[in-house]
Protein backbone atom coordinates (compact mmCIF):
# COMPACT_ATOMS: atom_id res chain seq x y z
CA UNK A 1 0.00 0.00 0.00
CA UNK A 2 1.64 3.01 -1.35
CA UNK A 3 1.13 5.82 1.25
CA UNK A 4 2.17 8.93 -0.65
CA UNK A 5 2.49 10.76 -3.79
CA UNK A 6 6.57 9.87 -3.46
CA UNK A 7 6.18 6.31 -3.95
CA UNK A 8 6.34 5.67 -0.11
CA UNK A 9 4.98 2.28 0.83
CA UNK A 10 4.72 0.54 4.54
CA UNK A 11 7.12 -2.49 5.26
CA UNK A 12 5.67 -5.46 6.25
CA UNK A 13 7.22 -8.74 7.78
CA UNK A 14 9.18 -10.79 5.13
CA UNK A 15 10.75 -7.67 3.44
CA UNK A 16 14.05 -7.66 1.49
CA UNK A 17 16.98 -6.15 2.47
CA UNK A 18 20.08 -5.36 1.47
CA UNK A 19 23.65 -3.44 2.81
CA UNK A 20 25.89 -1.29 1.15
CA UNK A 21 28.82 -4.39 2.25
CA UNK A 22 26.73 -7.36 2.27
CA UNK A 23 26.87 -9.72 -0.80
CA UNK A 24 23.12 -10.92 -0.81
CA UNK A 25 19.91 -10.08 -0.34
CA UNK A 26 18.56 -10.59 3.37
CA UNK A 27 15.09 -10.91 5.00
CA UNK A 28 13.23 -8.69 7.71
CA UNK A 29 11.25 -10.69 10.12
CA UNK A 30 8.93 -9.40 13.20
CA UNK A 31 8.77 -11.94 15.88
CA UNK A 32 5.60 -10.42 17.91
CA UNK A 33 2.99 -9.03 15.88
CA UNK A 34 2.19 -4.99 16.45
CA UNK A 35 -1.25 -6.34 15.49
CA UNK A 36 -1.54 -4.00 12.17
CA UNK A 37 -1.58 -5.95 9.39
CA UNK A 38 -1.32 -5.50 5.26
CA UNK A 39 -2.75 -8.05 3.80
CA UNK A 40 -2.38 -10.30 5.99
CA UNK A 41 1.04 -9.34 6.47
CA UNK A 42 2.28 -7.85 10.20
CA UNK A 43 3.58 -4.22 9.98
CA UNK A 44 6.85 -3.01 10.86
CA UNK A 45 8.42 0.18 13.00
CA UNK A 46 11.08 1.91 13.09
CA UNK A 47 11.90 0.17 16.28
CA UNK A 48 12.31 -3.66 14.46
CA UNK A 49 15.81 -3.68 14.45
CA UNK A 50 17.35 -5.96 15.98
CA UNK A 51 20.47 -7.69 14.60
CA UNK A 52 19.33 -11.55 13.58
CA UNK A 53 16.03 -10.74 15.00
CA UNK A 54 14.84 -8.68 12.91
CA UNK A 55 17.38 -7.72 10.14
CA UNK A 56 18.41 -11.22 8.72
CA UNK A 57 22.33 -11.76 7.19
CA UNK A 58 23.52 -10.61 3.77
CA UNK A 59 25.28 -12.92 3.16
CA UNK A 60 29.30 -12.03 3.54
CA UNK A 61 30.47 -8.91 4.89
CA UNK A 62 32.83 -7.11 2.70
CA UNK A 63 33.67 -4.80 5.46
CA UNK A 64 35.14 -7.35 7.07
CA UNK A 65 37.16 -9.48 5.26
CA UNK A 66 34.47 -11.63 3.89
CA UNK A 67 33.16 -12.58 7.04
CA UNK A 68 29.76 -14.06 7.48
CA UNK A 69 27.41 -11.14 7.52
CA UNK A 70 26.30 -10.42 11.26
CA UNK A 71 24.56 -7.25 11.08
CA UNK A 72 25.20 -4.97 13.49
CA UNK A 73 22.35 -1.93 13.64
CA UNK A 74 22.90 1.22 15.05
CA UNK A 75 19.78 2.29 16.63
CA UNK A 76 17.09 2.70 14.97
CA UNK A 77 15.94 2.85 11.23
CA UNK A 78 15.73 6.22 10.03
CA UNK A 79 13.04 7.77 8.07
CA UNK A 80 9.82 6.33 9.38
CA UNK A 81 6.37 7.86 8.75
CA UNK A 82 5.90 10.24 11.26
CA UNK A 83 2.05 10.18 12.52
CA UNK A 84 1.61 6.86 11.83
CA UNK A 85 1.99 5.01 14.99
CA UNK A 86 2.74 1.31 14.63
CA UNK A 87 2.72 0.90 18.64
CA UNK A 88 2.77 4.66 19.45
CA UNK A 89 6.08 4.10 17.41
CA UNK A 90 6.72 5.94 13.42
CA UNK A 91 5.91 2.88 10.96
CA UNK A 92 8.66 1.67 9.24
CA UNK A 93 9.31 3.05 5.24
CA UNK A 94 10.61 1.39 2.29
CA UNK A 95 12.72 4.88 2.13
CA UNK A 96 14.30 3.87 5.48
CA UNK A 97 17.56 3.36 6.21
CA UNK A 98 19.79 1.89 9.10
CA UNK A 99 23.79 2.53 9.49
CA UNK A 100 25.45 -0.71 10.43
CA UNK A 101 28.23 -0.82 12.79
CA UNK A 102 30.38 -3.05 10.55
CA UNK A 103 30.23 -0.16 8.09
CA UNK A 104 27.64 -0.64 5.76
CA UNK A 105 24.03 0.86 5.50
CA UNK A 106 21.27 -1.47 5.29
CA UNK A 107 17.90 -0.17 2.91
CA UNK A 108 15.08 -1.68 2.18
CA UNK A 109 14.45 -3.32 -1.79
CA UNK A 110 11.03 -4.67 -1.07
CA UNK A 111 8.49 -3.84 1.18
CA UNK A 112 7.37 -7.38 1.50
CA UNK A 113 3.55 -6.31 0.35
Amino acid sequence: MTNDKQGQSYVVDGASIECSAGTSVGRLSLSQSHQCDINGKAVLNIKDSQSMVNIGSMGQCKNKKNASCVPAPSGEWQCGKDGVGIDNTPALLNTSIIPCGNGGVIKIVADGQ
